[in-house]
């Protein structure tokens, strides 16, 4: 029994052999190529798949760059033209003058105006208590015109003889800075008639005047 099956499987191992070579038949070690052939294959890819990030990093790195230089750029000619405009707004600045000198007179500058408004400021404020007191005052035989031509003004004040009337209104020339040019002093009985000329710088504006004037009624009434 044994003896009959031996002869049987030589002949299937033989078919075996035949199935597996006419599937084999045509491929070659060209056809099917090696593991190591394989390995190397596949690290090539990963190289390129590396090399075109690292590429496409420094793509991005360019042109963040590139983005920054124009912001700084643009920060450049906005920070000139505010420097241009400070450079016309401020008096006595040379046209090459360094950038150091057009901030630091530019403070000083914004002082000086500062000061000059609280001064204009103060002004008013004197004008509309004198003007309130000239309201109510009630003097009698006493007068003060005004003629103003430029910065040059007349004062003409009437009023009844007084001791030190005359230093007084001398005085309130001074307290507002007017240079007495002329003046001329008449006596007619009880009546004294002042003729003063004297220059009133009006920059401040026209209530220099004004308030001299203001300034003298108020005298006369004390």
């Amino acid at each position: 029994m044994g003896d009959e099956l031996e002869p049987e499987r030589g002949e299937e191992d033989k078919e075996i052999s035949e199935l597996l070579l006419s599937i084999m038949d045509g491929y070659s070690d060209d056809v099917i190529p090696m593991l190591s052939q394989l390995h190397q294959f596949n690290q090539t890819v990963i190289d390129e798949t590396a090399y075109r990030s690292r590429k496409r990093s420094r793509s991005e790195d360019t042109e963040s760059r590139q983005e920054g230089i124009a912001k700084e750029r643009d920060r450049r000619v906005k920070m000139t033209e505010m420097f241009t405009v400070l450079q016309s707004m401020v008096p006595n600045l040379f046209p090459k003058t360094t950038r150091t000198k057009i901030v630091n007179d530019t403070i000083d500058y914004i002082q000086f105006l500062e000061k000059e408004r609280e001064k204009l400021e103060h002004k008013k404020s004197e004008q509309k208590v004198a003007n309130r007191m000239i309201a109510h005052c009630n003097i009698p035989n006493s007068t003060v015109g005004v003629t103003t031509s430029g910065d040059i003004t007349f004062f003409g004040i009437q009023t009844p003889v007084r001791r030190s009337l005359l230093t007084g209104i001398v005085a309130v020339f001074e307290k507002h800075n007017a240079e007495v040019l002329a003046a001329n002093v008449a006596v007619n009985g009880q009546q004294l008639t002042v003729t003063i000329t004297a220059f009133v710088d009006r920059n401040g504006g026209d209530d220099a005047v004004e308030t001299i004037k203001a300034d003298i009624l108020i005298l006369l009434q004390v």
